[in-house]
């Protein structure tokens, strides 16, 4: 910097001006600067390449920044870097035949081969159209051609305004329809259709199943491959055909209701009065229950035949003598079983000093029998009545009579024994033992003890073996065989 020395002598007021041609106090030219920049050595001066400063060039960079996996190299468009591509307003675009010009407000494209022409509308996937205003398109080869529609899925159409097709060829023509799974078809107003090869044609109308059509206004069809019903004179089809075709494979209605409210069935062209029935429903419960009341008067005099009759088939008399077993009272093992003579039940006293068992024997045919016997609160631990073989200890059921008693079935003839079981070390304390085995038609009719009676059979057998001891004629036997029993009943 040049220093300047002014040396003045005044004598009046002076004005002078004074120009140095630059900025005092600092330099306005770059070139003056004394600690100019630096790129890896190099001072920034001049016109200086990427070489010259000892940079790579760009294409030679081995980390070059990509979107979406593409290098950002060359000359590159948006499809080639995979960003959605917006539909320009105002382009022309030929969709089925038809020219249709982009609306304002562009649609997105996302994949390949689609189309977005309504304004914000978007189209996903492959082959992809959405035509309508602010309609989606996504899936292969789907088409939103309504405003405000969505088709999704691989050739499913939505056409109706807010429509919507889901699944596999499916098409929602109508306004506000929706058609879901595979070839069915929505074709009414508001109209539904979900399942495989359906379609609802009628406003308001829904099908579901397989092969079935609604074609009638707020008609609801279910099932397979039902009759077509285009005079309006179903509300409800269910359909069970094999197929539509009149001569392989016929449609079929296996139940309809009318507007009418009368019920179809079996495609029966005369419907049944569901009033009528009803009126008749009523009349039939009346008449039930008037055959009731007499069944139950008929009932009790049936219990009454079968009380008075051979019910029960157990003959305790046939204990005394039986597996060493003494007249009544029997003793067993500290057990004292009394007989009451009139009414043939078992009193129980006295303390078991090991477990007592009193057996009597009885024969019965095959078929269903009933046990009873024992008063309610028996136990393995107290007092039960069990079935075993004859003389011996095998368990002909595994049921025990603890109080309700059992029903068991025998195939063949057998022999067993009706056993009375006081386990080791209990006090019955006067137990009452009422012991019964009837059959189980006669037990469903009357649940009251009675006492042993012989069967028709065996007072023949009793009557033929006095009268062989006598001398006396069987003239007597034969008549008395007409004798009504409980098994001619």
């Amino acid at each position: 910097m040049q220093n300047f020395d002014f040396n003045f002598t005044v004598q009046d007021d002076v004005n002078f001006n004074m120009e140095t041609g630059g900025n005092v106090g600092g330099v306005a030219n770059y070139n003056l600067l004394d600690n100019k920049p630096q790129i890896n050595g190099v001072t920034l001066q001049g016109n200086k390449s990427g070489s010259d400063l000892g940079l790579d060039d760009y294409t030679d960079l081995s980390n070059k920044p990509s979107i979406n996996g593409v290098a950002l190299s060359g000359n590159k468009a948006s499809g080639d870097i995979k960003i959605p591509f917006l539909t320009v307003t105002g382009e022309t675009y030929t969709i089925d035949g038809t020219q249709k010009t982009a609306a304002f407000g562009a649609g997105v494209m996302v994949g390949g081969s689609n189309k977005a022409v309504g304004a914000y509308s978007l189209a996903l996937g492959s082959s992809t159209t959405a035509l309508g205003n602010m309609a989606i398109s996504a899936g292969a080869g789907t088409k939103a051609n309504g405003d405000y529609s969505f088709a999704v899925g691989m050739g499913a159409r939505a056409n109706g305004e807010s429509a919507f097709s889901q699944g596999s060829g499916t098409s929602a023509l109508g306004n506000y329809s929706a058609a879901f799974g595979a070839g069915s078809q929505s074709v009414g107003m508001a109209s539904f259709s979900v399942n495989s090869g359906n379609l609802s044609n009628g406003k308001n109308s829904f099908t579901a199943g397989t092969g079935t059509v609604a074609n009638s206004d707020n008609q609801f069809v279910i099932g397979k491959n039902n009759i077509e019903d285009s005079y309006d004179r179903f509300a409800f089809i269910i359909g069970n055909g094999a197929g539509h075709n009149e001569q392989t494979a016929p449609p079929s209605n296996a139940l309809a209701i009318g507007w009418d409210g009368k019920i179809y069935t079996g495609n029966n062209s005369q419907g049944i009065n569901l009033e009528t029935f009803y009126s008749a429903y009523l009349l039939t419960v009346a008449a039930l229950s008037a055959v009731s009341d007499k069944t139950d008067e008929n009932r009790d005099e049936l219990a009454e035949i079968v009380d008075a009759g051979a019910k029960n088939l157990l003959n305790p008399e046939n204990a005394v003598g039986y597996v060493g077993q003494s007249a009544f009272p029997i003793s067993k093992s500290g057990i004292t079983y009394t007989l009451d003579a009139n009414s043939e039940t078992i009193t129980l006293s006295d303390t078991a000093t090991s477990v007592s068992t009193l057996r009597i024997p009885i024969t019965l045919k095959a078929g269903t029998y009933h046990v009873s016997g024992i008063p309610s609160g028996g136990s393995d631990s107290s007092y039960r009545v069990d079935l075993r073989e004859a003389g011996g200890n095998t368990f002909i059921t595994s049921d025990f009579d603890y109080g309700s008693g059992f029903s068991f079935t025998l195939s063949e003839t057998t022999s067993l024994d009706y056993c009375i079981r006081i386990a080791n070390g209990y006090s019955p304390s006067s137990v009452v033992v009422s012991p019964m085995i009837c059959t189980e038609a006669a037990w469903s009719v009357s649940q009251q003890f009675v006492k042993y009676r012989p069967s028709y059979d065996e007072l023949i057998t009793r009557i033929e073996a006095l009268e062989q001891a006598n001398g006396i004629s069987t003239n007597a036997v034969s008549q008395s065989r007409g004798i009504k029993t409980i098994e001619d009943i």
